[in-house]
């Protein structure tokens, strides 16, 4: 009788669920984000406190004008100013997958 092996390539392999976190931690990125309000990227962390599905904030722009140099009288020089406002809208995006059957189920990933 003949030995027949298996193709490795093709065996399911099983990667821990804190792989992702472990690299999350280490990425580029990270150096930029940050909860405060220097933060280049900026992690709102409201929704973490407080329940809600929407955070809103203002957006003040720089002003465009030339501006007063030196004592120059500012009265009559003023410029108005532009806000905006942005809502950021929290949601999940879900899937559904039904296997075809019980051994299948078995040799799947399940999250």
């Amino acid at each position: 009788m003949a030995a027949s092996a298996s193709n490795a390539a093709l065996r399911p392999e099983l990667w821990r669920k804190q792989l992702f976190a472990d690299v999350k931690d280490n990425l580029y990125m990270n150096r930029f984000i940050g909860t405060t309000e220097q933060s280049m990227i900026q992690e709102l962390e409201d929704l973490k406190k407080e329940a809600g599905s929407n955070i809103s904030f203002g957006l003040g722009m720089k002003l465009s004008g030339a501006g007063i140099a030196g004592d120059t009288t500012l009265e009559g020089s003023e410029e108005a100013m532009t806000d905006y406002d942005e809502d950021v809208a929290i949601n999940q995006l879900r899937h559904a997958v039904v296997p075809p059957g019980r051994w299948t189920r078995k040799r799947m990933l399940t999250t």
